[in-house]
């Protein structure tokens, strides 16, 4: 324990010694560091969050979007974009070097997309760029869904077309079979009036099974003409869901649009300058080490010599 507390006294001492050295050295170190970060120009940093697209709404009402987030993400990250932003925006590609940052927060389905820029006007024009352009690349998505849901329509409205027309025949026939039924009961009825003993019975037996299989057949009319009904229904209803899923379908959603910070947020000049301080005290203290034993060393020489 003793000769801990020596060494560690020793340690003190010649930092102590060395004290103007270490603070000049951390000083000069944080001078070069606010140099360098000052003349640095000033970062805004630009924001916008989004959403896929949706295609389609499955059976338990979720949507079903056009891409995933993770395919989003990949896609700008790996700077697949940047150069169609780059033309759209007259930039040349050497000098308009810039990376998108995005962030999925926690059990949501958006991505926030950051930027940092030294133009506060230029990151809201690279934001929207990459929005237009990916609207672009999932547009033809969106337009072959749409298609697709429309010509279902224009199905339904054939095949309610046609159910109509058919509508119209069976009540047709089934007033055609309601008039013949009256006229049988009718002319059955005057046959009783007459009152003649000599009533052909095989007529009055004719009649009655005539009116016996149009009650029958009138029977099936009306069932068909439910089935028939009960089939528009469905065809309507089914039109309304397509319409709706049509509304639903969108391209990519825009959550918040692009908007860009009021004060800058780099370079953080007071984080550098006290990290330039620290690290220079640090490389310092170790030089003062160094100079410690060479000095050490060439005094025991010479006492040797």
């Amino acid at each position: 324990m003793e000769e801990d507390s020596i060494e560690l006294i020793d340690l003190l001492r010649i930092l102590w010694k060395r004290k103007i050295f270490i603070i000049l050295f951390a000083l000069v170190a944080s001078l070069v560091a606010g140099a360098i970060t000052f003349n640095k120009p000033e970062r805004y940093e630009t924001s916008m969050i989004i959403k896929p697209g949706t295609l389609d709404i499955s059976p338990e009402g979720k949507f079903i979007y056009v891409d995933s987030l993770e395919n989003i993400k990949t896609y700008i990250e790996s700077g697949a974009y940047n150069s169609k932003i780059n033309k759209r925006m007259g930039l040349d590609p050497q000098k308009g070097q810039f990376k998108f940052k995005l962030i999925q927060p926690r059990n949501s389905n958006v991505l926030n997309v950051k930027l940092e820029v030294p133009d506060i006007d230029q990151g809201v024009k690279l934001l929207s760029c990459l929005l237009q352009e990916l609207e672009i690349q999932y547009q033809s998505h969106i337009d072959l869904r749409k298609a697709q849901i429309d010509q279902e329509i224009s199905m339904c409205f054939s095949q309610l077309t046609n159910s109509l027309y058919e509508k119209k025949k069976i009540i047709n026939k089934i007033q055609a079979v309601e008039s013949n039924t009256k006229d049988i009961i009718k002319e059955r009825g005057m046959i009783f009036k007459s009152g003649k003993e000599d009533v052909d019975r095989l007529s009055l037996l004719v009649y009655t099974n005539t009116i016996q299989q149009n009650l029958l057949l009138n029977s099936e009319l009306d069932e068909q003409l439910g089935e028939l009904m009960s089939g528009m229904e469905d065809l309507k209803l089914r039109i309304e869901t397509l319409k709706l899923k049509k509304q639903s379908i969108e391209n990519i959603k825009v959550i918040q649009a692009p908007e860009t910070s009021i004060n800058p947020v780099g370079p953080g000049k007071a984080l550098y300058l006290a990290l330039a301080f620290v690290f220079g005290a640090f490389f310092s203290v170790g030089i003062s080490f160094l100079l410690e034993y060479i000095h050490n060393a060439n005094s025991a020489k010479y006492a040797a010599a």
